[in-house]
């Protein structure tokens, strides 16, 4: 019955998205052929890829977050803060060279990862020592990094041989990630396979992965078993944080190449989607990913075969998300009718 309900929910995104394709005077069969071709194209599949990665890294560290009912959608910040620590380091390295270049990726994912998580800890805290509400904190970090970002390549990380446009210096081969021979994916898709792993052990296998389950359950129970809340989740939003930041760094040096101005499109929030899609489940979100990195790609075919606003792919992604937590209601309750 769940494996049914999760299938119809499904199908019912497709059926209300096709009816706006009919009210937009758009063939919904073509319509869906194209927002899929990214799936059938071993080019697009690539690019699909590429795209899902840091979808992939928010969306494991979410998962973690949302087990201990600790409401994040901090993402997009800890991607920029993620960006804004890598591009330091580049530019650090650059300038003092005390870093060999075989040295320099594995130094920095664990400097991302930690200064990452220490933005994570922050609204972590602050919900535990003063039950500060978590989606409003989260939520307004997310502003502060990302003008934080961009203030830094307008201002003192602007390339001086930029011709006036507001990015950083480009990054060195030895602060990118290698590509996968013969496609456009980068070695950082790795670090998300690798993460799904491990939020599957601490989940599945740890004693903190038990209290996770316990603080999310019932937090009066966590507390009557002596389990610190605030220490519970001090560290899943510093790990959640982290994979967010690495993202960023994905992003940086395994795409773009370079700090600019709002590097990320969203990626922080589609991770949001995935995460509740995917109930949770480290190993589904990694597929779940690729499906939403096709959409991606998917979306920008559909604006150039059929001339359709990019904006219709966001559309589909939150009917996905709608009909999905819609029907969870029908997982847990049961509909009876009386006299």
């Amino acid at each position: 019955m769940s494996f049914a309900i999760s299938l119809a929910s499904i199908f019912s995104a497709f059926i209300i998205s096709g009816i706006i394709f009919v009210f937009s005077n758009v063939d919904p069969i073509l319509a869906y052929y194209n927002l899929f071709k990214s799936f059938t194209n071993t080019a697009l599949l690539s690019e699909a890829v590429v795209r899902s990665i840091p979808i992939m890294l928010v969306a494991l560290g979410l998962a973690l977050a949302y087990k201990a009912n600790f409401i994040s959608v901090g993402g997009e910040g800890q991607i920029y803060v993620g960006g804004i620590v890598i591009t330091f380091l580049v530019l650090w390295n650059a300038e003092n060279r005390l870093l060999p270049g075989q040295l320099f990726m594995p130094f920095a994912i664990i400097i991302v990862f930690l200064f990452s998580s220490v933005w994570g800890i922050i609204p972590a805290f602050l919900k535990a020592k003063f039950e500060t509400n978590e989606v409003l904190t989260t939520l307004m970090m997310n502003y502060i990094a990302q003008i934080i970002s961009n203030y830094l390549v307008i201002g003192p990380w602007k390339d001086p041989k930029g011709y006036g446009f507001p990015h950083s210096p480009a990054f060195p081969e030895y602060a990118r990630f290698p590509l996968i021979p013969g496609t456009t994916i980068n070695l950082s898709i790795f670090i998300g396979i690798l993460a799904s792993i491990v939020i599957y052990i601490i989940l599945a296998r740890t004693k903190f992965g038990f209290e996770v389950k316990v603080v999310g359950d019932s937090y009066s129970a966590a507390k009557y078993a002596g389990i610190s809340y605030t220490k519970v989740v001090c560290l899943v939003m510093a790990i959640s944080a982290g994979l967010s930041g690495l993202a960023g760094m994905s992003l940086l040096s395994g795409v773009i190449g370079r700090l600019r101005p709002d590097f990320s499109p969203g990626y922080g929030y589609t991770g949001i989607i995935v995460a509740w899609l995917c109930n949770l489940n480290p190993f589904i979100i990694v597929v779940g990913s690729i499906f939403f990195g096709g959409l991606l790609v998917g979306g920008e075919v559909l604006q150039s075969s059929m001339g359709l606003s990019v904006g219709i792919t966001d559309v589909f992604q939150a009917l996905l998300l709608i009909t999905t937590l819609s029907g969870e209601f029908f997982k847990r309750y049961r509909l009876v009718w009386r006299r």
